[in-house]
């Protein structure tokens, strides 16, 4: 039985076998390598997204106030943390990247005749004051959003003004433990520059 096939040293010609088998094996080796250098590239991008993941939002669950000087106000309830960019122990925010983030915060008090008042401070630069006078109402609120830019390690908090107070939350649903967190202080990352 014959076979329709030769193998080239059969056929007493040359074989271009070890060319061809060199060429593959430097190919592999090439892709090889740009694959370790996609893993690498792969990799960093995923440590600095997560350094881009920056939110938080913490509340105040008791009153705070009136003091003689103007207090940093601590959020020890915290909602949510993402980043670890949040000290519940301290009420200070501090930028992990530098970027474009934005802040909000609420206050309210219960007292007729007296100010609620809430500032919010960047580095030791107050950026705004919040401020309303309760004329006889059960409650007054007082609410702010800013966009800031900030760099890597900045600070944002808010104090409350000397003789001012802010009321601290009760609780709503005794089944529940759900809080009126009427004094909230939260921010996020929107964007790195």
């Amino acid at each position: 039985m014959s076979s329709m096939y030769q193998s080239p040293s059969t056929c007493g010609g040359s074989t271009d076998q070890p060319d061809i088998l060199a060429e593959l094996k430097a190919r592999v080796e090439k892709l090889e390598r740009e694959n370790k250098d996609l893993q690498t590239r792969q990799a960093e991008i995923e440590v600095n997204n997560d350094s881009r993941k920056v939110a938080f939002s913490a509340s105040i669950t008791s009153p705070v106030g009136p003091f003689c000087a103007d207090t940093t106000l601590v959020y020890p309830n915290v909602i949510t943390n993402i980043g670890g960019a949040y000290n519940p122990v301290t009420g200070i925010f501090t930028a992990p990247v530098k970027g474009v983030y934005l802040f909000s915060f609420t206050g309210m008090d219960d007292r007729s005749h007296y100010g609620v008042s809430v500032f919010l401070f960047k580095n030791d630069k107050k950026l705004m004051s919040q401020w309303k006078m309760n004329n006889g109402s059960t409650h007054q609120y007082v609410q702010n959003t800013v966009i800031v830019e900030l760099k890597d390690g900045d600070v944002i908090y808010t104090r409350l003004p000397a003789g001012h107070r802010i009321l601290g939350d009760a609780i709503n649903d005794i089944d529940t433990l759900t809080l009126n967190d009427n004094n909230i202080f939260s921010g996020f990352l929107l964007f790195t520059v």
